[in-house]
């Protein structure tokens, strides 16, 4: 639902004049939200807290696609854009399951909760680094 809101509010109003803020802003409120997943108590209150941050964290996640996506498209020329396009989408699904492999043991291991709180820092620790490379922080600039 999430996703979906800020799919139409980009379609609507855009995602900002400098993408690298809205792909930024977009990491920090997720990293955010994912934190907080781990801090909520396990009870039904704590169940839509954690849908209503999810909507919330689906919107954000609509601030960093399509900047990026868009990104893509300017700065690929385009006899390389079908290649480049495969090997990014194989990248991204390739998350999923590799992820979920990944997160079982160690949610089996830790909890749940620790593995969102984990995951919020990590990034966190995304964004700080895309904060800190100048090549990033100036995508929009070139």
């Amino acid at each position: 639902m999430g996703s979906l809101l800020g799919g139409i509010f980009i379609s609507i109003w855009g995602a900002g004049k400098n993408r690298f803020i809205a792909i930024f802003g977009s990491l920090v409120t997720m990293g955010a939200a994912f934190s907080i997943f781990g801090l909520l108590p396990p009870n039904q209150r704590g169940f839509w807290l954690f849908a209503g941050l999810n909507i919330f964290a689906g919107f954000a996640l609509a601030f960093m696609n399509s900047p990026f996506m868009a990104i893509v498209q300017e700065r690929i020329k385009p006899e390389m854009m079908g290649r480049v396009m495969s090997v990014l989408m194989a990248l991204t699904n390739i998350g999923a399951p590799v992820g979920l492999m990944v997160a079982g043991p160690l949610a089996d291991q830790f909890g749940i909760a620790q593995l969102f709180i984990l995951a919020g820092v990590a990034t966190l620790i995304t964004a700080g680094v895309a904060l800190l490379l100048p090549a990033v922080r100036q995508i929009d600039q070139k």
